[in-house]
C-alpha cells in the first residue's frame, strides 16, 4: 500500500508540475547513485562525485516531497473507501502500469547482476556489482522510491486533469 500526505490546500498541483517532479524523482536518484559510484573511476574527484551524487539524490527526494500531498498521489495512496469509482479505476490502471514497469526494471536488474557476476577481473569487460552496505542501501531506497512514484507518474502523464485545474 502506498501513502498520501494530506495538505491544507487539497493537494491540487498542475499536471505539468507533477510530470516534471515525477520524472525528476525517477531520473535524479539513479543518476546520483551512479555518479557517486562511478565518478571517481571516470576521473572526477571523490569529493565532486559525492557532492554531485548527494545533490541529485536530494533533488529526487525534494521532488518526492512535492508529489506526496498531490491529488494524483491521493488517488494512488488513499484508503479505497474514500475514493469514488472514477478514482478507483484510475488507481487500478496506475497500479497495473506500475507493476508492469517495476517487473521489467527488476528483471533487467537481475539480468545485469547475472552477467556482471559472471565477469571476472582481468577479462575484457568488467562490470560493477554491489559489494558494500552503501551500495545495497542505495539500491534498496531506489527500489522504494520507484515503488511509490511509478503509479503517480503514470497518473500525471496519462490520467485526465483533475476537476478544477486550469490547463494551459
Amino acid at each position: 500500500m502506498s501513502f498520501y500526505v494530506r495538505s491544507r490546500t487539497g493537494g491540487l498541483r498542475s499536471s505539468g508540475l507533477l510530470r516534471l517532479t515525477t520524472t525528476l524523482a525517477l531520473a535524479a536518484y539513479p543518476a546520483g547513485g551512479v555518479l557517486m559510484i562511478a565518478g571517481p573511476a571516470s576521473g572526477l574527484s571523490e569529493a565532486a562525485s559525492s557532492l554531485g551524487g548527494y545533490a541529485l539524490i536530494a533533488l529526487s527526494l525534494l521532488c518526492f516531497a512535492l508529489i506526496a500531498p498531490s491529488y494524483f498521489q491521493r488517488i494512488a495512496g488513499e484508503e479505497t473507501r474514500l475514493l469514488d469509482e472514477r478514482e478507483l479505476d484510475l488507481r487500478r490502471r496506475a497500479y497495473a502500469f506500475a507493476y508492469q514497469a517495476f517487473t521489467v526494471l527488476a528483471l533487467l536488474g537481475v539480468i545485469y547482476l547475472a552477467i556482471a557476476t559472471d565477469t571476472h577481473p582481468g577479462r575484457r569487460i568488467e562490470l560493477w556489482t554491489p559489494h558494500a552496505y552503501e551500495h545495497w542501501n542505495t539500491i534498496f531506497w531506489g527500489v522504494m522510491l520507484y515503488a511509490f512514484v511509478l503509479p503517480t507518474a503514470w497518473l500525471s502523464w496519462a490520467a485526465p486533469a483533475p476537476i478544477g485545474e486550469d490547463e494551459d
